[in-house]
């Protein structure tokens, strides 16, 4: 684990009730789809592997299925260039 690394991220259990956590509607990161991960993998654990590459911002991984009966969750990437747009697009 990357020292420090756990300051910066936010983890989200699925459900409702009072803990759980407003979204921050923000241009400032991506989104990222991921499934088809080993069951015995938790957030902490998939926070774990997507800091290798980038910032992370939070790591959900719902209690339901997808339509082929498979794990999935989101990951959301900070992102430094996100609300920037190129000139002359």
């Amino acid at each position: 684990m990357v020292e420090g690394s756990r300051a910066h991220a936010l983890v989200r259990h699925g459900g409702h009730g009072p803990g759980r956590k407003t979204p921050v509607i923000s241009n400032d990161f991506t989104t990222f789809l991921f499934s088809n991960f080993f069951s015995g993998f938790g957030e902490m654990d998939m926070l774990k592997i997507f800091q290798r590459w980038t910032r992370v911002k939070e790591v959900f991984i719902s209690h339901r299925l997808n339509k082929w009966g498979r794990r999935f969750g989101f990951v959301r990437f900070f992102c430094e260039k996100c609300g920037e747009t190129k000139e002359g697009a």
